[in-house]
This record gives C-alpha cells, sequence and structure tokens, in this order.
C-alpha cells in the first residue's frame, strides 16, 4: 500500500515537470529561442485588386534661372530651294549714261538698184537734150481719161506715138512739157518707165497740169534721173489724167534731160 502510494507521489511530480517543461518550451518558441532554420516558400498568393490613388503631391519647382548662351553649333546642311516668288513692279528708269564713242565704220554694203526717185526741183544748170515724142497740130484725141485715184483708171496713149526709147545715158535731171486744147486742171500728164528688174511701171514725173488757157505750154518740175537705170535704151510711157468727161487733144509731149 505504502509502494502504490510512493508511485502515485512520483508520477505526479514527472507529470508537473513535463508540463513545466512543455510550458518552457512554448516560451521558447515564442520568443525564437526554439526556432529551427526557415522551411520552403509557399505557394504565391492571389494578386489582390488594385487601390485607389492617392492624393497628387505638392508640385515642386526644380528649374533654376537660365544659364549663359551655349556655343554656336556646325553650320547645318542646305536646304531645297524653295520657289521663285512673284515678279516685283519694275524700277524706275535710271539716269541715261553718257555718250559712248563712236565705234568703227562698217563695211560698205552693197550698191543699191536705183537713186532717189521723184527727188527734189534739180539745181542742174546745163543745156537740155530735147526729146519730142510726138506733135500733131490738130491735137491727139484721148477720149474720156479717168483719175486713178478717184475714177478708176488714167489713160495711157498708144503705144506707137508715146511709148518710147529714150537716150539719158549721163543725164542727172528730167522734165515734161505738153499742151492740151482744154481748159481744166482735171487734164494732167505723168511720165512712167520700165524697169526690167521688177517687170513693172514706175513714176518718173509726177502728174502735173494746171487751169490755163488752151494750148497753153504746160512744165513740169524737174526731176532726178534715176542713176542705175539710165542708158541710152530707156523705156517711157505717157499717161494722161482726167475727170472721166474731158476728151482733150493733146498737140505735143516733149521731155527734156540734161
Amino acid at each position: 500500500m505504502r509502494h502504490i502510494t510512493i508511485n502515485k507521489r512520483i508520477s505526479w511530480g514527472l507529470q508537473g515537470a513535463i508540463v513545466v517543461f512543455l510550458a518552457l518550451l512554448t516560451i521558447l518558441a515564442i520568443g525564437g529561442a526554439c526556432s529551427g532554420p526557415p522551411g520552403p516558400p509557399g505557394p504565391q498568393g492571389t494578386i489582390g485588386e488594385t487601390g485607389p490613388a492617392g492624393p497628387q503631391g505638392e508640385q515642386i519647382l526644380t528649374s533654376g534661372p537660365p544659364g549663359p548662351p551655349g556655343d554656336a553649333g556646325q553650320p547645318g546642311s542646305p536646304g531645297e530651294i524653295g520657289l521663285a516668288g512673284a515678279a516685283g513692279a519694275a524700277g524706275t528708269d535710271g539716269t541715261i549714261g553718257p555718250a559712248g564713242p563712236a565705234g568703227p565704220a562698217g563695211p560698205a554694203g552693197p550698191a543699191g538698184e536705183m537713186t532717189l526717185l521723184n527727188a527734189p526741183i534739180s539745181t542742174i544748170n546745163k543745156a537740155n537734150i530735147n526729146h519730142i515724142l510726138f506733135f500733131i497740130p490738130e491735137g491727139l484725141l484721148i477720149t474720156d481719161p479717168g483719175n486713178p485715184d478717184i475714177e478708176g483708171g488714167a489713160t495711157q496713149i498708144p503705144d506707137g506715138v508715146a511709148h518710147r526709147k529714150v537716150d539719158l545715158f549721163g543725164k542727172q535731171a528730167i522734165r515734161a512739157q505738153f499742151a492740151h486744147s482744154l481748159q481744166s486742171p482735171a487734164i494732167q500728164l505723168q511720165i512712167q518707165f520700165f524697169r526690167p528688174e521688177a517687170n513693172s511701171w514706175l513714176t518718173l514725173i509726177d502728174a502735173f497740169g494746171a487751169d490755163v488757157a488752151p494750148f497753153t505750154n504746160q512744165t513740169s518740175e524737174w526731176f532726178a534721173v534715176p542713176a542705175f537705170e539710165a542708158s541710152t535704151d530707156f523705156l517711157i510711157r505717157v499717161i494722161v489724167h482726167g475727170d472721166g468727161e474731158l476728151d482733150p487733144r493733146l498737140t505735143y509731149v516733149e521731155l527734156d534731160a540734161r
């Protein structure tokens, strides 16, 4: 009976020591004195929802005063040429400069085909050479000669009478004389010459005539003889101007050359 009591005492004491020991382990475990090595990391948990944005912080100016200009950089490559602009207004004329020195004379040109035709009155004072184209006392009837500018055509005296070749070689001036049966300034006389190179008739003496008595001699001014046409074979003709109604009778036509 005593032995059982001793065993019970021992059993209660052991249990108390165990309890104290366990309590001490618990305290040490909580304090980390009895912690073992860290275990492997556990699996990552699910990412939680994004929280609301926090308030914006106060803006702080950190720029200081501008520094000094830096060194100039290298020039860039030229750009493309732009479009031409609109033309500006014309400027005012400048002052005319002084005349330059005369240049050298150019080479002589080729000789002209003829000299002056219907030149001013000749002043040559030489003996006249008379060419009587015709002389008919009773007069050569010219029927209704017209005015080439108004009535549509003057009248040529027939070839056999006043279509002649005359010698004007060496002559410089020429005039004409004539008379007719009427008193009218509408009746006028014109002398033409033939130019083979142009195959045409040209004026040698302009038409002339005055209001004088019938059969009064009428004389033209002196005209220059075309130098390159003057020869011993100079072909001329006589043209009579009128008003288209009068019928004059010409008694003579004469050319004077000198």
